[in-house]
């Protein structure tokens, strides 16, 4: 079976930021999983609101401002146990608030840490967003950024119902509201540079993931990496269409990828 890890050529070293919608902690402790069976250390932490990670192994949660208290509490935790979950500050039971983007840059350096895998964005659990003015919260260092789509978005009105910040992906697109949803219109938003290439540095390599592949959004996810394709973006090294849950729910191919 295909790893992201391989598809992605993700190296010892390097920093990976997730933003978009549709799948962003799903795609981020896939990664996880296979990047500490490949015997690397990984940080995970976010510059927005988080939450605990489930269905991977027990792993410390550290909520801490401090970066001096940081630096001195991670490399031993790495040592220890391999993965550490890093927040900010707990605002209320249910919600964590991550860290600054400058601290989580400052933690790509840690002695022992392997990989640093940072949510950079929110999208109240839809599968298509568009970036307001103050986002995405990229930290600085970033090798890697993965812009997220859910598959399921393709043949859905453009509406708050199932879209955040509807607006902005009018704007992108030339939908008017409540037009169905087509994968040229989330290639058009995935690869806009006021929308999933929003303020991306120099030098950062991109790749599209969609999520929620499967046998009934095979043919949509296909025209979807065509058009991200086409779109022509150098900083765009391919698409992934990732499946989710148990392999025999998705027939033999669980992740497609298409690159340049």
């Amino acid at each position: 079976m295909h790893t992201l890890t391989h598809a992605l050529d993700i190296q010892p070293g390097e920093m990976v930021a997730f933003v978009g919608a549709g799948g962003k902690t799903t795609t981020l402790q896939r990664l996880l999983i296979e990047l500490r069976a490949a015997g690397r250390t990984v940080l995970t932490t976010s510059t927005v609101h988080m939450f605990p990670l489930k269905g991977v192994p027990a792993h410390p949660f550290v909520i801490e401002s401090d970066p001096a208290a940081l630096a001195a509490q991670l490399p031993g935790l790495l040592a220890e146990t391999g993965h550490v979950r890093v927040a900010g500050e707990q605002l209320r039971v249910d919600k964590i608030r991550g860290l600054d983007a400058g601290q989580v840059a400052a933690l790509k350096t840690l002695p022992g840490l392997d990989n640093l895998l940072v949510e950079a964005d929110g999208a109240r659990h839809r599968s298509l967003k568009a970036p307001a003015a103050h986002e995405p919260a990229l930290p600085a260092g970033v090798d890697l950024l993965l812009i997220i789509v859910g598959l399921d978005i393709i043949g859905k009105p453009l509406d708050e119902g199932h879209v955040h910040r509807p607006e902005q992906v009018a704007a992108i697109t030339g939908l008017p509201p409540g037009a169905i949803i087509t994968p040229a219109a989330v290639a058009a938003v995935v690869t806009s540079p006021v929308g999933g290439l929003k303020d991306v540095p120099p030098g950062v390599r991109c790749w599209v993931i969609a999520t929620k592949f499967s046998y009934d959004t095979g043919p949509v996810g296909g025209e979807l990496a065509s058009a991200v394709l086409g779109a022509g973006d150098p900083r765009i090294e391919g698409v992934v269409l990732l499946g989710a849950g148990p392999v025999e729910q998705i027939g033999s191919a669980p992740m497609v990828v298409a690159k340049w």
